[in-house]
């Protein structure tokens, strides 16, 4: 094993001469690098070893990326899957909504029901143009995100 050696430091200190005061100024350097002076002797049965271990550990995390891709796809399917079968509930939800507000306003044109129940009704049809708009961006975010996984986006 061989050593190379150096320093490095670096100070001030006050010395005092006759009746006045003298600023001297010092450095040092001071540094010490080991150097390990070694042969290996490549063993083939070891570097081969070595390689098969790499190479299964490679594999291994090749197949868990492949299945961590797999799962999310899946996922993203599943979800896109679902919201789009929610924008049919939603439409008819608010079509449904769009009758009662119709008869609503026929039974209140004849005087058979209160403002109240128009208002009501109204109100549902609100909440429910309010369903539909949010299951459309439900449906184009999860189809975003299924793209996603599937890499057509970037």
């Amino acid at each position: 094993m061989g050593t190379l050696a150096a320093g490095a430091a670096l100070g001030l200190s006050a010395c005092s001469s006759q009746g006045g005061q003298d600023l001297a100024q010092q450095a040092c350097v001071h540094v010490t690098l080991s150097v390990a002076d070694y042969q290996r002797a490549e063993n083939p049965t070891t570097s081969a070893a070595a390689a098969a271990r790499l190479q299964r550990e490679a594999d291994q995390e090749l197949r868990d990326v492949q299945e961590g891709v797999a799962r999310d796809v899946r996922v993203a399917w599943a979800n896109a899957s679902t919201a789009f079968q929610r924008l049919d509930v939603t439409a008819q939800f608010m079509r449904s909504a769009a009758l009662a507000v119709d008869l609503a306003q026929g039974r209140y044109n004849l005087g058979l029901s209160s403002i109240v129940e128009l208002t009501q009704a109204q109100l549902n049809l609100t909440r429910a143009e309010i369903e539909n708009l949010d299951a459309k961006y439900d449906y184009q975010s999860d189809y975003a995100t299924l793209q996603y996984a599937l890499g057509l986006l970037r």
